[in-house]
């Protein structure tokens, strides 16, 4: 994934800690918290600023479609065989 300067369109960031390729990706409502899945079964969040992501929340199955709530709080992720259990984000 490439994170880019939305007012030069300068590239800034590739994030390549998937395994294999990102199905989802979602922002919460404040743009705080980004997260991805991937066919590699984990779900991340992502520091833009930085260009890093957090130790991989597995959920052991492709991850084709997430979610965060509003508050950025709790993720949900869906993965081939059906929702995983939603993750709390720790402060």
């Amino acid at each position: 994934m490439s994170v880019g300067d939305p007012d030069t369109g300068a590239l800034l960031h590739t994030l390549v800690e998937h395994v294999g390729r990102v199905w989802a990706v979602a922002v919460s409502a404040d743009g705080r918290l980004p997260v991805s899945g991937g066919r590699d079964g984990t779900v991340r969040l992502w520091d833009l600023a930085q260009g890093w992501s957090s130790p991989p929340l597995s959920r052991g199955n492709r991850i084709t479609g997430i979610a965060a709530t509003p508050t950025g709080r709790r993720v949900i992720a869906g993965t081939e065989t059906g929702p995983g259990p939603p993750g709390t984000i720790p402060e």
